[in-house]
């Protein structure tokens, strides 16, 4: 399986990047990272991955802005919004996307 993790915390990434390599011990894993949402858009052009961890809020373009480029372009993938902040409208446009 492919995983791409974006989020532009490095300590978050590889946090999250040694827990799925932990859980999915048993099986031929890849992981990737994006520290931002340009970054992301270049390996999501190149690579097709089945499972994208995202951060909503990041400096720049932000989690939202990639989930509703990634709606647009008809590239569907199976996402997993992860997020530090309590601010609900987040959550809320991240569940319409």
């Amino acid at each position: 399986m492919k995983y791409l993790i974006i989020d532009d915390e490095i300590y978050a990434r590889k946090a999250l990047a040694k827990r799925i390599q932990g859980i999915m011990s048993d099986y031929d894993v890849e992981i990737y990272e994006a520290e931002n949402v340009p970054t992301a858009k270049i390996i999501l052009q190149k690579l097709h991955f089945d499972i994208i961890f995202l951060d909503i809020y990041m400096p720049g373009e932000n989690g939202l802005e990639l989930a509703e480029y990634l709606g647009k372009s008809n590239l569907t993938y199976e996402i997993v919004v992860v997020s530090g902040y309590a601010e609900f409208e987040y959550a809320q446009k991240a569940l319409e996307l």
